[in-house]
């Protein structure tokens, strides 16, 4: 099934994409940044494998590298707005109501789920991120929403109806 692959992507690559930043949080400065960078690439890899990609440009190749740059670049914009308390996760709050309201315009009902379930994550841990917080995303946390934010985006864009179509 080809949604269910696309979410299987998504699922792999954000838990990559959480390990990349757990590794940061943990090692700081010994953990190269190339090595940071790899691991986001790589996860940016697992989506596209899974199917999921940009379909606004006429070659697949360049949907592919459109693809890489929009989930590296979306994921690192959420590592560094992570600077002051709760400006992140708002952010992602934010992003997150105006897909949901897309998604639900669009009658992707699974998608609307997924967000809702971010959405409710995010005002959960907002409640304890707020100033002065008493917790924090790291690079763990900030990784991770961008990389599904940015993910979401792309499949909301490319699979159309895919949560009424249970053959597609």
């Amino acid at each position: 099934n080809r949604v269910e692959t696309k979410l299987l992507a998504l699922l792999a690559g954000a838990t990559i994409a959480f390990g990349v930043g757990v590794l940061d949080d943990v090692l700081g400065s010994r953990f190269h940044v190339g090595g940071k960078a790899a691991g986001q690439v790589l996860a940016a890899v697992v989506l596209v494998a899974g199917g999921v990609r940009s379909d606004i440009l006429y070659y697949d190749a360049l949907n592919v590298a459109l693809t890489l740059v929009w989930v590296v670049g979306i994921t690192n914009a959420f590592n560094l707005i992570d600077n002051m308390d709760g400006l992140s996760a708002g952010v992602a709050f934010v992003a997150s109501g105006v897909l949901l309201v897309n998604a639900w315009l669009l009658g992707e009902l699974f998608i609307s789920l997924v967000l809702v379930a971010l959405m409710g994550s995010l005002l959960g841990f907002l409640v304890y991120n707020w100033h002065p917080a008493s917790i924090f995303l790291g690079d763990s946390g900030s990784l991770f929403i961008g990389y599904v934010l940015a993910s979401l985006t792309l499949l909301q864009r490319y699979v159309s109806h895919a949560s009424s179509t249970a053959g597609r």
